[in-house]
């Protein structure tokens, strides 16, 4: 009797610390990367769409240079392990190893930053510390804390893993320690339209561009936006009733809004940006060029 209590509480405890796992992957991630020099700059980069090769299962990250959509994220929840594949020089894929979430404090993992500012072979790095921590959603995370390893002569970064994030630097580079005067680091990360972890030191505040719940187009069968480019106005045609007007920069910071179908555009910067249609029913986001 002793020997199958014994079992149970083993068996017991194994299952609780397999639930306690944070997946990383979703139906909707988006991360907000601030780089600042002579000024802040966040680029955005974001999980849109599935996809499937030599039978695995995986996630397209799209966005910032990610655009070509060549970079694939997957998932092993039973080994707490996420995996890339990106195309090499003979256009054939490869995958790497990102991140193990399975390790212990002292245990040791060799980096790799596949295609990122950082070296590709990072060499050998030691797990210091894993501390949980409440992030902004208001559930803890076990937060990751390595160093180089005696051994290694070839990084000196100091990477930081969050459970059900990645790396605060760039996704592709878990070798990579943040740095906004670098490479960059996650200032906004969200998932499933909730955020979940900021860091607002260099910027003004999180807002999600929400790609998938969205149409990011120029023209949709509902809407028809003009001109665009633009210089003045932009104006927005449909059927449907519209209910207001909301322009954002691409980190998803708020502009203005209006209670019409047309909206003044005269004081933007060349560059990119997001024209919310909130309507009866539903909202629509479509990409707008200002040219002046």
């Amino acid at each position: 009797m002793r020997t199958l209590i014994l079992l149970f509480f083993c068996f017991g405890v194994s299952y609780i610390k397999a639930q306690n796992y944070v997946p990383l992957l979703s139906n909707l991630n988006e991360w907000h990367l601030t780089s600042c020099y002579n000024g802040c700059i966040t680029d955005i980069y974001y999980i849109n769409g599935d996809t499937t090769s030599n039978g695995l299962n995986y996630k397209v990250i799209d966005g910032y240079h990610y655009i070509e959509r060549t970079f694939w994220l997957r998932e092993s929840i039973t080994e707490k392990k996420v995996y890339l594949s990106f195309a090499n020089s003979d256009k054939n894929r490869g995958e790497k190893l990102l991140y193990d979430f399975s390790l212990q404090v002292n245990d040791s993992i060799k980096m790799y930053n596949p295609i990122s500012p950082f070296e590709e072979d990072g060499g050998f790095y030691s797990l210091d510390s894993i501390v949980s921590r409440v992030l902004t959603d208001g559930n803890p995370y076990n937060h990751f804390y390595f160093s180089p390893s005696a051994s290694n002569t070839i990084s000196f970064e100091k990477p930081i893993w969050i459970e059900g994030l990645g790396t605060l630097s760039m996704i592709n580079a878990p070798g990579g320690g943040p740095n906004v005067n670098g490479a960059g680091k996650v200032s906004c990360y969200f998932k499933d339209d909730i955020l979940v972890y900021s860091q607002a030191d260099s910027i003004q505040g999180c807002s999600a561009v929400n790609y998938l719940s969205t149409t990011v187009l120029s023209e949709t069968q509902d809407f028809t936006v003009y001109p665009n480019p633009t210089s003045d106005v932009v104006k927005v045609k449909s059927e449907k009733i519209i209910n207001k007007l909301s322009l954002r920069s691409l980190d998803g910071r708020h502009i203005k809004t209006v209670r019409h179908n047309a909206i003044n555009t005269s004081e933007l910067q060349v560059g990119n940006y997001l024209l919310e249609i909130d309507f009866e029913g539903g909202n629509r986001v479509i990409r707008i060029i200002s040219k002046q």
